[in-house]
């Protein structure tokens, strides 16, 4: 047959139904003559209908740049068929994965396990990091270099790796958000929380249920994060001690009491008259103002006693 013949056949076969066609194809691609495998514009003009063709084509074409980089535009899975040479060349794969970072999945082994390279690449998209190997997911160095680009490369890493104190530990001193994929073990050391935590304020809302519901750990928490009182649990949202310690160091923290506290007069004047104290030195008296008026209960707001009695309080500034 000739090229022509060969590709009016495989036009053919689009009009026949999937399977007959697969079959049809097939018995094409094996009958096409040696010759033919090693040109080019032929070999591009049957992969429109079949990439079957491929898994025929002689090592120079596997070898041939030019060749590769046209057909993999359209059909990035045909990286497979490129040399191990090609695929663990560093420019022609950048060139490659800068157009689709798919490509990157077909990158050579060599390559694939290339700090420097891999580390380029991440720079350029994140995106690749599912592909990343296994050896440098393991690889502690690589990783922490990693994160300093994307710190959710740390989902694809290996378990063992997210129990690592040191680790985690260096981890979160970059970017804080390394706790929240840090083991169950370790998001349940108090120890290793206390540790963190003079390096890191805002780490409470990555820890377990179990911390957050831990007094000592809230309330040295609260000297460090303003916000760490909205991730208490709702029985220390309830404690008056450590509702209390939230609040002076921060107003709106009473938005987050329980039910029972927005409820309660003495808790409520006992703020406002602590607030007084150090009205001279601290200027957030007005908001307490508001946040009081917003959030304390309805059945307080009703009740003008307790209303003309907390006005009057909040007035003496």
């Amino acid at each position: 047959m000739t090229k022509e013949e060969i590709l009016k056949k495989l036009r053919q076969c689009e009009n026949k139904s999937a399977n007959q066609s697969q079959i049809a194809k097939s018995n094409i691609i094996n009958s096409i003559p040696k010759e033919y495998l090693t040109d080019k514009v032929f070999i591009i003009k049957v992969i429109e209908y079949t990439t079957m063709v491929l898994n025929y084509i002689d090592d120079e074409l596997k070898n041939d740049r030019d060749f590769i980089s046209t057909i993999s535009n359209d059909f990035s899975y045909s990286l497979n068929y490129a040399s191990d040479e090609l695929r663990n060349d560093k420019d022609f794969m950048k060139e490659l994965i800068l157009q689709d970072n798919w490509n990157f999945k077909y990158i050579g082994k060599k390559l694939k396990n290339d700090k420097d390279f891999v580390l380029d690449i991440l720079r350029i998209d994140s995106m690749i990091a599912n592909d990343i190997s296994k050896k440098l997911l393991k690889d502690k160095e690589f990783l922490i270099e990693a994160i300093t680009i994307d710190i959710h490369i740390l989902y694809f890493v290996p378990k063992k790796i997210l129990s690592d104190k040191k680790f985690i530990y260096k981890a979160i001193c970059i970017n804080d958000w390394a706790y929240s994929y840090a083991s169950k073990k370790l998001k349940n050391d108090k120890k290793f929380f206390f540790k963190v935590l003079k390096k890191v304020s805002l780490v409470i809302r990555y820890t377990s249920k179990k911390l957050r519901d831990d007094k000592e750990v809230i309330l040295e928490a609260i000297k460090n994060d303003i916000y760490a009182f909205s991730y208490a649990s709702k029985r220390l949202q309830g404690d008056k001690k450590v509702a209390f310690e939230a609040i002076r160091r921060y107003e709106y923290n009473f938005k987050y009491v329980t039910k029972e506290l927005k409820n309660n007069k003495d808790f409520i004047l006992n703020i406002i008259e602590d607030k007084l104290k150090y009205v001279k030195v601290y200027d957030s008296f007005k908001p307490l103002r508001s946040w009081l008026l917003i959030f304390i209960s309805d059945e307080l707001k009703q009740d003008n006693n307790f209303m003309n009695n907390a006005i009057e309080l909040l007035n003496l500034k």
